[in-house]
Order: structure tokens, then sequence, then C-alpha cells
């Protein structure tokens, strides 16, 4: 992205940014609910979360300005067409120089989603298009943040094969179909190659200002208690949002997964699709605590030795220069304790069964 004039000459700079880029499914929605829920308080330590269009408690609609010269989001929302990321930028600084502002957060999982996703194929799958688009992305951003002093980058990565598992099972919640293995593994080839996304980051930014954390293996398992700690945010005047991250990304359970697929085959109108969906996550919300949320998979042993297989020798590169992934624990699920599996029966088991019953009823009436 080329620079305008009046920011070219401008020689005024902001102290800091810290540049959440992602990765999607690992707590991205609970870290920007915390900062938005926040930003009276973050004002008061001289810290600027600023609101950015729609969805206002994230920045994509930046990502999108900085990303549309380079290509077509015409899948994206149209509500961010006309969003201006160099008038934005311009606008940060002004407020930063009126209100004396010296630390700047933006966050987007689109920073590090939005090069591979150019013309996102069905599913809003990362297409597999070559690192060139990544390239240019991150150096427009270089270009455009250049009124920072220090850029912090943050990214949260978890191993590939928990990645599928979590994406995939937001899918479904969304009323996407799983789409087969081999179209999985071509579709997000470069997405997860995360050392060599990060080769090109540390080539704009400098490796020095790259902070890579493994998701899965957190202090307190708690991702936004971890990122204000990176951000040097002072959390005693902070205060947690009522929608808590548990609530927002909640996994569905085993068998309100196998439910969803059950109706996506029967193809059902969408208005009865919706209704299912919603109730199904309704019943999934409230279950077991996030750290074992993971009481299935949704594709075979094969499937995942595959993806980890692909990824081997880039996550190899990884652990020496970043992060260790293969620490996290098999995807052979641990056995979900008793006291758990009484939990599931008591809160959502009979109603999982009626949805079922009428589903097989559903089935019945269309062969007729």
């Amino acid at each position: 992205m080329k620079l305008t004039g009046l920011f070219k000459r401008h020689s005024r700079k902001i102290k800091s940014l810290v540049l959440h880029i992602g990765t999607p499914k690992t707590g991205t929605t609970a870290i920007q609910g915390f900062l938005a829920h926040n930003r009276k308080n973050l004002i008061q330590q001289k810290v600027l979360y600023p609101e950015c269009g729609v969805p206002e408690n994230q920045h994509t609609a930046l990502v999108k300005s900085i990303a549309s010269p380079l290509f077509d989001w015409a899948h994206f929302n149209k509500a961010i067409d006309q969003f201006d990321a160099n008038q934005y930028v311009m606008d940060i600084l002004r407020n930063c120089e009126i209100n004396g502002f010296n630390k700047v957060i933006l966050s987007s999982e689109y920073f590090w989603a939005s090069p591979s996703m150019q013309a996102g194929p069905a599913y809003h799958l990362p297409s597999p298009e070559n690192f060139d688009y990544i390239t240019n992305f991150i150096r427009s951003c270089r270009d455009i943040f250049c009124i920072f002093e220090n850029i912090k980058i943050v990214v949260y990565l978890r191993r590939q094969d928990e990645w599928f598992d979590s994406f995939f099972n937001q899918q479904l919640k969304d009323g996407f179909p799983i789409p087969s293995a081999n179209e999985l593994l071509i579709g997000v080839k470069n997405y997860l190659l995360y050392h060599a996304n990060l080769a090109i980051w540390a080539e704009y930014f400098g490796k020095d200002n790259l902070v890579v954390r493994n998701y899965d293996h957190l202090l307190d398992g708690d991702v936004v208690k971890d990122f204000i700690k990176i951000a040097g945010i002072n959390p005693q005047s902070l205060s947690q949002p009522k929608k808590t991250q548990d609530l927002v990304n909640a996994k569905l359970s085993r068998k309100s997964a196998a439910l969803m697929q059950k109706t996506m085959d029967m193809n059902l109108n969408r208005e009865l699709q919706a209704l299912l969906s919603q109730v199904l996550q309704g019943l999934s919300s409230n279950r077991i605590p996030v750290k074992r949320r993971r009481e299935y998979t949704l594709f075979d042993p094969d499937f995942y030795s595959s993806v980890l297989a692909l990824y081997h020798e880039d996550n190899k590169k990884l652990s020496e220069d970043y992060i260790n992934l293969d620490s996290t624990e098999s995807l052979e699920m641990p056995a979900v304790s008793q006291d758990e599996h009484n939990k599931l029966k008591s809160i959502g088991g009979d109603m999982e069964n009626l949805i079922g019953t009428l589903l097989k009823e559903i089935e019945k009436t269309k062969k007729r």
C-alpha cells in the first residue's frame, strides 16, 4: 500500500504498537472482547484500543483496506468496503498526540489469514495461493505502521491437527459441511506453514519483535491473561466481559456434532437448519470446561497423522527458531470422566435424543 504525502511528511511517531495477528482458533475472540470491554479503562493507562468499523471489537476492516489493492475480498463484509487504512492510521496518530497515548493495540486474526484467504472457496477455507500474496501484504503492513517507534507482533499458534479439529467444529456450528480430507490438506497448506509465514513477518518487522506463543501451553491456560502480560497492561483495573470465550466459542458435543452433520446430509431448509444449529450450540455451551472440551475428534487417526507429516519439516524449523508444538498432547482423546459423562447426560442428552428422533421422522417423511 502506498502512503499518502501527508503520511510520509509526518515526523511525529507513536511510541509503541502491539499488533495481535492471530492465528484463528487461538482465543482471538476472547482477547478482542476483553480489550473492547476495557477500552475506557485502558485509556487510563494511556493505551488505545481504537474502534474500527464492523466488527467493532477487532480491526478486520483495517486489514481488508490494506489487503484490497493486492487481492479480491469480494466474499467479505461489504460494510467495510469504503474503509481507508491511511486515513485510519492518521486518525490514530492525531488521537495519540491530542490525548497522550503512548501505546496502541490492534488485533485481527486476518492479519495472518487474509493473504491465504484470497478469493476463499466454499467453507471459507484459505486457498493455496503462493507466498507472493503474503509477502506483499506484510510489506504493506510495515509501510503503513511506520509511524510507530516500536512494534511488537504477537501471534498464537496451535499444532495443526488441533487447529483442524477446532476450525471444522466451528464450521459445523456455522452450518458448513465438512469437506473431504484431501480438500482440507490442499486448501490450508500455506496457511498452516507457521515457520514459513513467520519468516516473512521477521523479514519486515525483525525476528526480535515477534512474540510467538503455543496456545495449548499457556500459563493457567488463559490466553487473555497471557496477552495482557505480553502487552504490558496492568490488569488490576480491568474486568472480564459477561460473555466469555467459553460461551462464544464453545465446542459442539460429540452427539451434537454428529447431529449437525446429519442435518446437512438431509438438505433441510435454511430456517430449520439454523434453528437446529442454535439449539445444538446451546446444549454444548455449558457442558465441559474448555480445557477438557476435546472429548472427540472429527476425523480418523490416519488423517491427523497425514496432517502432522505434511507439516513436519516446517514444525521442525519452528521449534528451532521459536516454539515447539510437538509437546502438545496427541489427539488420541483422553477418556472423559464419569462426572463429565453425567453432566452431559443431565444437561443435554434428552434434548439431543429428541432432536435425533425428530430428524429420523423428517427423513422418513422425505422418502414417502
